[in-house]
This record gives C-alpha cells, sequence and structure tokens, in this order.
C-alpha cells in the first residue's frame, strides 16, 4: 500500500479514514480551498509560537539571520488577516455589528419575478444575476458551460425549458421527495388489520 493510501481503510464499499499526522494535513495542497488555507496558516503560526516554549528567551534574541522571532510571529498573524475568506468574514462581522442584516438569499424562482434579477437570465445555464455586469461575469466562467451542458443531457429533443419552467420544477422536485418519505411513513397506519375470530 502505497503513501498516499495508508490512511484509509477499506470497508466493503466504504473508505473509512484514520488519524494522520498534523504536519501531513499541514503539507497537502490545499489551494482554492480557503478556509483550508486560513485554517493552514494559523496552525504554521500557532506551532512556530509553540515552538519557543521550552525556551521562551529566544523569543526576544534575534535568530542566525538577525530576524528577532517575535516580530516574524507578529508578521505571520497579521498576514492572516489578508487572506480573502477572513476579510470577507470580518466584513460580514462589521456589517451586523452595524445592524445592517445580511441580504437575504432568493432561491431562483424568486428571481425570476424580482425587479433587479428577472431580466438578467442567462441564455446557457438559464440562472439569473443582478444586472449586466454580474451576468457577464458568469457567462465567462467554466460554471456557466458546465450547468449548460447539464440542461442540454437532461432537456427533451435538445430544446431547454423555459427558465420560469426548470425553477419551478426543481422547487417542486424537493416538495415531491417529502411527500413520498411521508407517504412511507405512514403507510403501516394505512395498512387493514387482519381480525381472526
Amino acid at each position: 500500500m502505497d503513501a498516499q493510501n495508508e490512511n484509509a481503510i477499506i470497508i466493503g464499499n466504504a473508505v473509512e479514514i484514520v488519524d494522520i499526522p498534523e504536519a501531513q494535513v499541514l503539507e497537502t495542497d490545499h489551494t482554492g480551498d480557503e478556509g483550508a488555507e486560513f485554517l493552514c496558516s494559523l496552525y504554521n503560526v500557532i506551532n512556530y509560537f509553540e515552538s519557543f516554549l521550552e525556551n521562551p528567551e529566544e523569543i526576544c534574541l534575534p535568530d542566525e539571520d538577525g530576524e528577532i522571532p517575535y516580530i516574524t510571529f507578529i508578521e505571520l498573524l497579521d498576514e492572516l488577516k489578508d487572506y480573502r475568506w477572513a476579510r470577507r468574514t470580518y466584513n460580514r462581522m462589521k456589517e451586523r455589528a452595524m445592524n445592517v442584516e445580511p441580504e437575504e438569499r432568493l432561491t431562483e424562482l424568486q428571481k425570476s419575478e424580482h425587479p433587479e434579477y428577472k431580466d438578467w437570465c442567462c441564455p446557457k445555464c438559464i440562472r439569473y444575476y443582478k444586472g449586466h455586469k454580474q451576468l457577464t461575469k458568469h457567462m465567462s466562467r467554466n460554471i456557466c458551460q458546465e450547468r449548460n451542458i447539464t440542461l442540454f443531457v437532461k432537456a427533451f429533443h435538445k430544446k431547454l425549458p423555459t427558465p420560469k419552467f426548470y425553477h419551478t420544477a426543481l422547487a417542486i422536485a424537493g416538495l415531491i421527495d417529502r411527500v413520498a418519505e411521508y407517504k412511507k411513513s405512514i403507510q403501516p397506519e394505512l395498512e387493514e388489520e387482519e381480525h381472526t375470530p
């Protein structure tokens, strides 16, 4: 078994992940996962600080490169604030502190009737965006093309459904699943009991 797979145990068709060393987690490339990148840097800063716990006086003494570790530590902490994830989270916290409620997220069906969205439907993936700029930005991304292909795969005779019909169907799909689950749960109550004389 190679090093990458030695941390996974296969039971039937399921893969159970077992504990792996923190160093291996931190050395893994987390590019593209903003939360993981931030947390990885935070752990590295904590580990840097903890490396001075046995000899705390060394944190104030210049190292072989002439750098003072506590200055480096402060700089590392300051860099954490520059992560996009951290900035977005802080801006959200700031808005809450100013009593600005976060914008309610609309469903695609609600957007189809909302004056700020209804005229900006993507012709490829039939999702709604807020204004021409947002729509243009979306259409330049790969996700738009992927959704378009998915729609054509599901579409009948290579014709796209109307946006209103599509999003109504998506909204109803969840309800149909809930009705089916409810029907299963009450099925035993509906069955007639057999009485023997």
